[in-house]
């Protein structure tokens, strides 16, 4: 659905905040922004060949067993080499503005669409089995938010005080 530019959306509740948006259009940004998961099997300068050569047999089986429907997020926790093995392999949002090694930015940028990328990236780290869980946009929706803390009154505790001695 389109949204109408100058329409309120909310109010959203969360906690004791409650916020209101006012949706006011979009425009283009010169970067990109995109979210993935991904499992790391460490293969870096510091290991032997057959050690790296294992890594890349590990990644493989792994890939093919996703590829038949293993759990992303399963496999992450169980495989993965990284701190983003509790979170499923999930490495939130990012730009295409260096947060990640080149070759990990150029193989997940150069992918349209979502969903698991077809073959491993390999980086200076190891090979990586990616879950693009966002495509890639560079579309920036630019909203204005009001949101106010509601607390309760004074007047509104002494009733509720009321209340509850009128009950014992």
């Amino acid at each position: 659905s389109t949204a109408i530019v100058g329409s309120l959306i909310g109010p959203f509740k969360e906690a004791n905040t409650y916020s209101i948006y006012k949706y006011e259009g979009t425009s283009i940004d010169s970067l990109y922004t995109m979210r993935a998961s991904h499992i790391l099997f460490r293969a870096d300068s510091t290991m032997s060949d057959s050690a790296k050569a294992g890594a890349l047999r590990q990644a493989t089986d792994v890939l093919n067993k996703i590829k038949g429907g293993a759990d992303f997020a399963q496999m992450a926790s169980q495989y993965g080499t990284d701190g983003t093995k509790q979170q499923g392999g999930d490495l939130g949002v990012f730009k295409n503005n260096g947060m990640m090694v080149k070759s990990f930015e150029n193989a997940l940028f150069g992918f349209s669409g979502s969903g698991l990328m077809p073959s491993l990236v390999k980086t200076d780290f190891g090979y990586h089995i990616v879950k693009v869980t966002q495509p890639k946009s560079n579309t920036k929706y630019k909203l204005a938010t009001i949101s106010k803390e509601l607390q309760v009154g004074e007047a509104a505790a002494n009733q509720f005080v009321a209340k509850i001695n009128e009950l014992k």
